[in-house]
């Protein structure tokens, strides 16, 4: 049983590859707008890493700087087009 307003796993991911789409930002900002804790956006940054369906670069020339901008890959983009095609097939 889920708890009221528990996002599933599925809906997070179509949220953050939806954000990702308006343009390259920062993980801080996505995890804001997404409203994620940083061990959870981490958790989904490092699986859609994985996937290919984000791409994540190291701002600046100090590693010690710790910004990173993530951007959505064309494999991320036909994951949002199947996802939301299937939502439309299910109303």
């Amino acid at each position: 049983m889920h708890r009221k307003g528990r996002r599933e796993r599925f809906d997070i991911i179509y949220e953050i590859l939806n954000i990702l789409s308006d343009g390259r930002i920062y993980k801080t900002m996505l995890a804001h707008r997404a409203k994620l804790d940083s061990r959870t956006i981490n958790k989904y940054v490092d699986l859609l890493q994985r996937v290919n369906m984000i791409t994540v670069e190291e701002e600046g020339k100090e590693k010690e700087e710790g910004r990173y901008i993530l951007k959505i890959t064309e494999k991320g983009r036909a994951f949002l087009n199947m996802y939301e095609e299937l939502m439309r097939l299910l109303r």
